[in-house]
């Protein structure tokens, strides 16, 4: 399977929408599938909220109830794998390859042992 990209974003965020002309593309060049999630369509229903927005609650939003955006999820199945608060197309990048080389490491450690 192979991995997301997620932005969570909001409509009146000026870096989110100067990268929404880049981060598909980048997720497309590193083939990786893209989905953008609304900040606002984070909030639990019920009650409950998704394993994105409980991650995203515990390590993104600040005491005074803000949080940065864009904030950038690679999920692998369930799991999120690497995330971070994206401020230009590079960091994008950035983000994405340090989760390849991480994986890469990986997979050749376990090869090995």
């Amino acid at each position: 399977m192979a991995e997301t990209l997620i932005k969570i974003s909001d409509d009146d965020c000026p870096i989110c929408f100067e990268l929404a002309k880049k981060d598909g593309s980048i997720a497309r060049e590193k083939k990786m599938e893209f989905e953008v999630i609304r900040l606002q369509h984070l909030a639990p229903q019920n009650g409950t909220g998704s394993p994105i927005y409980e991650y995203v609650k515990s390590v993104y939003v600040a005491d005074d109830g803000m949080v940065d955006l864009p904030v950038y999820l690679v999920v692998d199945g369930p799991l999120i794998k690497a995330s971070g608060v994206i401020k230009n197309a590079e960091e994008l990048t950035n983000l994405i390859e340090s989760w390849e080389l991480y994986k890469s490491a990986q997979s050749s450690g376990s090869a090995t042992a």
